[in-house]
Formats: C-alpha cells, structure tokens, sequence
C-alpha cells in the first residue's frame, strides 16, 4: 500500500513544485522585461537629448558661418 500511497501524493507534489518553479522563472523574466524596458527608455532619452544638442550646435555652426560671410562681404567692399 505505501507503494500507491506515495505515488498518489508526489504526482500532485511534483506538479506543485514544477508550477512553482515555472512561476518563479515567470516572475525573474517579467522583472528582467521591466529592468530592460527602464534602460531603454533611458537610451531613448539620452538620443534624443543629444539630437536636440546636435540641432542647437548645426544652428550654431550656420550662425557663425553667416556672420563670417558677412564679414568676408563687408571686408571684400573696402
């Protein structure tokens, strides 16, 4: 009898243990797919930032370039 018996009880304990062990390897990817999405949102924050930098800075380089033209203009005339 304790043959039956123990097979009896570990089916239902293995499956327990095995639904366990899948959810916490569930829980450890979707904290993984958080941690990853976080650093993402970092990434495109900092692209962005430095795009808007690399606006300012061509908008920059054009000013100087326009003000160095006229003065090559002006300098030109004399």
């Amino acid at each position: 009898m304790s043959g039956i018996w123990s097979s009896t009880v570990a089916s239902p304990l293995r499956r327990i243990v095995r639904v366990e062990f899948a959810f916490e390897i569930g829980s450890g990817l979707l904290t993984e797919v958080r941690r990853l999405q976080s650093l993402l949102g970092e990434r495109d924050k900092a692209i962005q930032d430095m795009k808007e930098e690399k606006d300012d800075l061509d908008k920059a380089i054009e000013a100087l370039r326009s003000g160095l033209r006229a003065q090559e203009q002006s300098a030109g005339g004399l």
